[in-house]
């Protein structure tokens, strides 16, 4: 009910897991704002994670698109 259209999110988030990408290069002056290591994202990602992972999150939204 909130998107009204979870097949249009599960497209965009989709489209976030294939486009993102983690950091080439850090820049180390900003190392003291870091929680995780930006050049091994899975470090602590789970740790610190506020969201499933896409994946989980794209199947849940394409099982209730037929709902709708």
């Amino acid at each position: 009910m909130t998107t009204r259209d979870p097949e249009a999110l599960a497209s965009a988030l989709g489209k976030l897991a294939t486009q993102g990408r983690p950091l080439q290069k850090a820049n180390t002056s900003m190392a003291h704002l870091w929680i995780a290591d930006p050049l091994r994202p899975n470090a602590l990602a789970r740790l610190f994670s506020t969201h499933p992972p896409l994946a989980d999150r794209i199947e849940r939204l394409h099982r209730i698109g037929g709902s709708f």
